[in-house]
């Protein structure tokens, strides 16, 4: 994890290895701002506006772009150039009916683009759980999201949720069991997904006749028989 420090710009040879940009066309790269995803596992929505998405060449036409409202992050209009996005985050430039969802990989994260249909979904991953005041459960999600259980749900930790965004509405629960489908997001067979073999301290996961294995904190479940939304660029 790279350590950011209290400085407002990041040397470009500083920035975390999942940013796909070239070392050498930039001095300084955008720094992130704290926000729902964590450091190291997020990219500047500027850097992904000029290097990943070319919609401009410099950082003031990525400005001007935002700053005028056509780029939504999870359905929800940003004009911060410094607001982080990771994991599954969908990114939507509404005028030119196009959407993207960052996905990992084994060289970092990527973008792929999406069909419109899947624009207002993604999947999350429950990290943490308790029981509020009123004896209701509230969630804690990768990328930063709060969600309270209706009486009677049973959610676990390391389960992932098929959700409506911008509303947080659970559309489906994809627990974290043997035959279900998942995709290492972090580590070193990140990008990877497979179906579940075996599930203990560590998680393994079957793809093209090799297994893979890893923390269950890298993993995320993406499905049943088959990933309910596109997680890879296939």
């Amino acid at each position: 994890m790279v350590h950011m420090g209290g400085s407002k710009h990041l040397k470009r040879f500083a920035a975390p290895g999942v940013w796909p940009i070239p070392v050498k066309r930039y001095t300084w790269a955008i720094k992130p701002l704290p926000g729902p995803h964590r450091t190291g596992l997020c990219i500047p929505l500027g850097i992904v506006l000029r290097d990943i998405l070319k919609l401009g060449e410099t950082l003031r036409e990525v400005k001007f772009i935002l700053n005028s409202g056509y780029i939504k992050v999870d359905s929800v209009v940003r004009r911060e150039y410094k607001f982080p996005v990771g994991t599954m985050d969908v990114i939507s430039i509404p005028k030119l009916n196009k959407h993207y969802r960052i996905v990992p990989s084994n060289k970092g994260m990527k973008l792929i683009e999406i069909p419109p249909e899947e624009a207002d979904k993604k999947i999350v991953k429950v990290t943490t759980k308790k029981t509020t005041k009123g004896g209701r459960t509230q969630l804690g999600t990768n990328d930063g999201r709060s969600i309270l259980l209706d009486v009677g749900q049973e959610i676990r930790r390391g389960d992932s949720l098929l959700i409506k965004i911008p509303s947080q509405e659970i559309i489906e629960h994809l627990p974290i069991v043997e035959g279900n489908i998942a995709i290492f997001y972090r580590g070193k067979n990140a990008g990877t997904v497979g179906e579940i073999v075996e599930v203990s301290d560590l998680v393994k996961i079957s793809h093209d006749g090799h297994i893979y294995s890893g923390l269950k904190d890298y993993i995320m479940v993406v499905g049943r028989d088959k990933p309910l939304i596109k997680v890879n660029g296939a």
